[in-house]
């Protein structure tokens, strides 16, 4: 639940951390509905350090947008993946942080051009754009029927490269399964379908 700052700003997100070894010092992070505020305690055993008060340096998420010296400090003291979510607060970045399953589900209503291009946009979209069970979804909402023989094909070869494979290849391969495994079934083949693949 947010949190205020003396009774003003809200707080979207907060963390505290101590800087890797040899260091001592300690940071907190706070984002609020317009500034990013990292503040360092620095923490000596000298005695003429000792009492001095925190440094902080707020900036507006404009100002952290261009910054590169906060990001840096974010990124060391703790951690990527918490400089990834400041970063999609600030760049009211929402669709990064989804869980995958989400992800999965928008991505299997989009055209395969977009898919495409969502998968070049960052690593964690590449792997949701690659994963087996957004090609079985894209493959369920582009193809006819699919019976037990296409749905063993796909878990053994992937979806993907089953939806991409023409509908001769994909007959004579689930053919071809149906009778080591001892089984005669007919056939369920995806409808025709125009693909340029990117």
């Amino acid at each position: 639940m947010p949190s205020m700052i003396k009774g003003r700003e809200t707080i979207i997100f907060e963390r505290t951390g101590q800087a890797p070894s040899p260091s001592k010092d300690f940071h907190q992070l706070i984002v609020t509905e317009g500034n990013v505020i990292w503040r360092t305690w620095r923490v000596s055993l000298r005695k003429e350090q000792m009492g001095i008060p925190p440094s902080q340096n707020k900036q507006s998420y404009e100002d952290f947008f261009y910054d590169t010296v906060v990001p840096n400090d974010i990124k060391r003291i703790l951690g990527e993946q918490v400089l990834i979510y400041v970063q999609c607060i600030v760049h009211k970045d929402w669709l990064y942080r989804m869980k995958d399953n989400i992800l999965i589900k928008i991505f299997s209503g989009l055209e395969l051009s977009d898919v495409m291009s969502l998968s070049q946009v960052c690593r964690h979209f590449r792997i949701v754009c690659q994963s087996n069970e957004l090609w079985r979804n894209i493959y369920i909402n582009h193809c006819s029927n699919m019976n037990e023989d296409i749905k063993q094909l796909g878990n053994k070869i992937g979806w993907k490269k089953t939806f991409f494979t023409d509908k001769l290849q994909l007959q004579k391969k689930a053919s071809r399964m149906r009778k080591s495994s001892g089984k005669i079934k007919s056939s369920a083949v995806p409808d025709e379908r125009v693909l340029t693949v990117l």
